[in-house]
């Protein structure tokens, strides 16, 4: 499965909907929809397009390989001592 095809499962799945229900509304059969999550055949330019138009989305949730779509959620966690590093730089020297 390449990255944009498992993002376009994962753009359906947020949207809780069936590949017959997002394809039907991109112009697309359920068949049709099914091959291009399954990575059988390409998504065109302007299937895409619709795509992202149907689900209110942007481009860059389907290009951008920075960006976690689905994978989970990015957690920063602050150390509560703000002399802690300076102690670390101490024990590896």
């Amino acid at each position: 499965m390449s990255e944009l095809t498992r993002r376009i499962k994962v753009a359906r799945k947020q949207a809780k909907m069936t590949q017959e229900n997002l394809g039907k509304a991109i112009g697309l059969t359920k068949k049709e929809f099914a091959a291009i999550e399954n990575n059988k055949r390409p998504i065109s330019v302007d299937e895409l397009v619709k795509l992202i138009e149907f689900l209110k989305l942007d481009l860059g949730f389907f290009t951008d390989t920075f960006r976690l779509v689905g994978e989970g959620k990015f957690s920063f966690r602050v150390h509560d001592q703000p002399d802690s590093l300076p102690h670390w730089k101490i024990r590896v020297k």
